[in-house]
């Protein structure tokens, strides 16, 4: 009984906060489980709020935190890890009205979606204008690209064009402040740390993949090129030959449907940030991107300077492409 009083008082104050249309009524049944209901996982919740855009989850953040109740985002409800059943009771937070989109720019390969938008509806959308969102982890009809994101969804494309988040240029996100108005800088750290092992990791993953082959490409090269910071000639010829790689590879992508995973970075400068660069640029070396660079190899140079050298390159066109091409239209291939 105690438990009754408690979420109607909850569900009273929410009502208050967010209005009548925010705040879910009758059975909220179907917000306390996802597909692993099969195996007995059941949560319970105060209350279920339906939040219609970001003022509203701000809102409801804080009210959540001033009061201790816990909070369970949640999308389409088609997960099997448990992420979105309330357990531990709270606020259920259901995305479902969230579900424009804000902004489309097919000549830059970036849209622009909340986190309710379905899965199938935003293939559906993408593909009238002849592009591909490959990331297909099931029940599209149902999943929610909040969902798909923050669980890095993948499906069977995954080996060929990477998960979910190999696809995210940027996230908005709604950030909890403590009462002085400092910013929790342990949790920032946390996140930080996560994300730099994340990029490590994949890094790590695939200048293994490229240094298997060009090890043996290597093996059969044409001489032997002197490579230091004392044979600086040689370093700027490197340097030279891996922009011109990326740039047949930047041609080569906009005509092989395969290759366009490996270059979508860069038509998402606007709102690009200097590790998603790395990060998304790397990501989709399985398609065999790096087969560009190993002609450098092929002539000499070691692989290892090469594989340097290209993280140089992807710095460089960060910086171009972010910085010039928005002045100087020509400039852009």
């Amino acid at each position: 009984m105690k438990a009754d009083l408690r979420s109607d008082a909850v569900t009273r104050d929410l009502r208050a906060l967010l209005g009548d249309d925010a705040v879910a009524s009758g059975s909220i049944r179907r917000y306390l489980t996802d597909e692993t209901e099969t195996r007995g996982v059941h949560g319970r919740a105060d209350a279920v709020c339906l939040p219609a855009d970001v003022d509203q989850v701000a809102e409801i953040v804080s009210w959540s935190y001033e009061r201790g109740v816990p909070i369970v985002p949640r999308g389409g409800g088609t997960g099997y890890t448990g992420g979105a059943v309330p357990t531990e009771g709270g606020v259920v937070v259901s995305l479902e009205r969230m579900s424009r989109v804000r902004s489309f720019d097919p000549l830059l390969w970036r849209i622009h979606v909340e986190a309710g938008v379905r899965t199938g509806d935003l293939r559906r959308i993408v593909r009238e204008s002849g592009l591909y969102f490959p990331p297909d982890p099931g029940a599209a009809e149902q999943s929610q690209i909040g969902g798909n994101i923050a669980t890095n969804a993948g499906g069977p494309h995954a080996f060929k064009y990477g998960v979910t988040g190999s696809w995210v240029t940027g996230l908005e996100a709604v950030l909890l402040l403590f009462r002085d108005g400092e910013y929790p800088w342990k949790n920032a750290c946390v996140s930080i740390s996560m994300a730099v092992g994340h990029f490590i990791t994949q890094a790590a993953a695939h200048g293994l993949i490229f240094g298997m082959i060009a090890a043996f490409v290597y093996e059969i090269r044409l001489t032997t090129i002197s490579v230091s910071f004392d044979h600086w000639f040689n370093l700027i010829i490197l340097f030279v030959l891996v922009d011109l790689g990326f740039y047949v590879e930047h041609c080569c992508s906009h005509r092989i449907r395969f290759l366009w995973a490996s270059h979508s970075v860069h038509h998402s400068s606007e709102k690009m940030l200097a590790t998603t660069t790395y990060r998304l640029s790397w990501t989709p070396i399985l398609s065999g991107v790096f087969a560009f660079y190993l002609p450098i190899v092929w002539i000499g140079y070691d692989p290892v300077w090469v594989y340097g050298m290209v993280s140089v390159s992807l710095t460089y066109q960060f910086f171009v492409h972010t910085e010039l091409v928005p002045r100087i239209a020509w400039i852009e291939w």
